[in-house]
């Protein structure tokens, strides 16, 4: 584990990434795929952050009836209007879920 500059504070709803971490769980180790859950964070030369998750098990698409990836888009959009995306993937044999935020912006209600 490598460590570097911390990070900026930045604004980020609350309960906005609950989702993607419970699907992890649920999709990963819960459904018998062997492996660590990751959670990492970045920013880049954008002034963004990137927020990821990786899971093992392959990403396979949205499952009928299922509500977090619908949550998270949704909490983004109130929150951030377009500058905000959240992109899913298979890597390998591994998931990927990423979250990127501006990092100035401000949200309703925040006393930033």
């Amino acid at each position: 584990m490598s460590f570097r500059s911390p990070l900026p504070d930045v604004a980020i709803p609350p309960m906005l990434l609950l989702p993607l971490a419970e699907n992890a769980v649920k999709h990963g180790p819960a459904a018998g795929h062997v492996g660590e859950i990751v959670l990492s964070a970045r920013t880049t030369a954008d002034e963004r952050l990137v927020v990821s998750i990786e899971n093992p098990g392959a990403y396979r698409g949205r499952r009928p009836g299922g509500s977090g990836i619908e949550i998270v888009e949704r909490r983004l959009a109130l929150a951030y209007d377009d500058q905000a995306v959240l992109t899913i993937a298979a890597v390998g044999e591994t998931t990927r879920a990423e979250v990127t935020l501006p990092i100035a912006a401000h949200l309703p209600g925040s006393r930033t």
